[in-house]
């Protein structure tokens, strides 16, 4: 069972601020600004890449599973966020840091506004994995997951404290 400290209630508050407001800004564009009906142009679903792409997730979330190495951070952890502010003692690490938890931000704004904005048939008709909602929904996500893993896999190698081991960061988190 999880420790009640694990969770940093700031990072789970900023999170899902973001995609909350995701999710306003979708729902004020589907019933204010909808888009004007637009034809399917054959060519802009982009299956093929985002078949290839689960395929490449699914097999590194499998490898991840099975190797000794650490696992990727958990970002609403208050030990990342202790060791994300640790970061700020240094200027160079503080802005790349900052620019990735921003762009992670807005990826976590982008995927709430495709919740309820998905919904009009103008904003999905040639979106990636459109013109349907779920096809969309499902590349859009994809590729924001995508985006995000990697912006905290750049950002665990640019903070301080990156243990070196699976079981020393089982051994940290058994401890506490």
């Amino acid at each position: 069972m999880l420790q009640q400290s694990y969770w940093s209630l700031s990072a789970v508050v900023i999170a899902a601020a973001g995609f909350g407001l995701g999710v306003v800004a979708g729902a004020v564009e589907f019933v204010v600004g909808g888009r004007a009906a637009a034809d399917h142009l054959p060519g802009t679903s982009a299956w093929g890449v985002h078949v290839v792409l689960t395929v490449v997730v699914v097999a590194w979330l499998a490898a991840a599973r099975r190797s000794p190495r650490p696992r990727p951070p958990m970002p609403l952890s208050a030990d990342f966020v202790r060791r994300v502010r640790a970061a700020y003692r240094h200027p160079a690490r503080a802005v790349a840091v900052t620019l990735l938890l921003l762009l992670s931000w807005y990826l976590l704004w982008r995927m709430g506004e495709q919740v309820v904005g998905g919904l009009d048939p103008g904003f999905t008709v040639n979106a990636w994995g459109g013109p349907g909602y779920v096809g969309a929904l499902y590349c859009h996500y994809l590729d924001c997951m995508i985006m995000i893993a990697a912006a905290l896999l750049v950002i665990d190698l640019l903070i301080p404290g990156r243990s070196t081991s699976r079981r020393a960061s089982l051994e940290t988190s058994e401890a506490g």
